[in-house]
């Protein structure tokens, strides 16, 4: 009796390849980490919102920030890392300028009036189930915009200075101003005239963040014409040399 062979069809070939993909995806598909529990996010972009709630009060209350449609815990004690300052949470809030004072940071997208820039948020914490806790903050206007470029005027009257246009212009340039509050130690600002649209964005006053290559602190003369030209008042505070 002779044994028959068939040779395999294209079909037969076909249904094998299938029940064997199929045996791989349910193997891959069962060994799948589950999501754990506790796992760390770094997020970075706009501040949508910002509130301030919880228990304790004063600068012991925490509160909430919404970045890139993630809303995130803000416990209570936790410190925000502005540029050359660290504030609590609820400082963010106190130290804010009207007409935000107390209710608002004046930095969310949905704040009222809405600021007149955007502000961007850098945290880094845990998410425990589906709730993200902060554990560091950092804000800034624009984190990673820098520039430089040679000083091609300086404006004595009011302490501003012009960097990277034709020398001598005043009206070319980057208008740099420095954020120096009133210091009541010495009666006017740190490195110069005092003035501060928002204190949270103010220069070190206790560390010299205004300063040359050296590490030598600089500062801009509270005078009001150059006092380089012989005849014309030096800055006690910011002397010539």
């Amino acid at each position: 009796m002779k044994t028959l062979i068939r040779p395999q069809t294209k079909t037969s070939t076909r249904n094998f390849i299938t029940c064997i993909a199929i045996m791989l995806i349910a193997t891959f598909a069962g060994a799948q980490t589950p999501i754990p529990v506790s796992s760390q996010f770094d997020i970075t972009g706009f501040i949508q919102s910002a509130t301030l709630s919880g228990p304790g009060a004063g600068a012991h209350q925490g509160g909430s920030i919404t970045v890139n449609g993630h809303v995130v815990t803000v416990p209570a004690e936790s410190m925000v890392i502005l540029p050359a300052n660290a504030l609590t949470w609820q400082e963010l809030f106190a130290q804010a300028p009207a007409p935000y004072t107390n209710s608002a940071t004046g930095m969310a997208m949905n704040d009222s009036p809405s600021p007149l820039t955007t502000f961007e948020a850098h945290i880094v914490g845990n998410r425990v189930g589906d709730t993200y806790i902060a554990g560091l903050i950092w804000i800034a206007q624009q984190g990673i915009n820098t520039g430089q470029g040679f000083i091609n005027s300086i404006n004595y009257a009011t302490g501003e200075i012009r960097v990277g246009g034709a020398t001598g212009n005043s009206t070319t340039g980057t208008r740099v101003r420095l954020n120096d509050p009133l210091n009541a130690a010495v009666g006017t600002g740190r490195y110069g005239r005092a003035g501060s649209p928002d204190q949270r964005f103010m220069v070190d006053q206790d560390n010299p963040t205004v300063r040359s290559v050296s590490g030598f602190p600089m500062c801009i003369p509270r005078v009001l014409v150059d006092p380089a030209i012989a005849g014309n008042p030096d800055d006690p505070l910011c002397p010539r040399s």
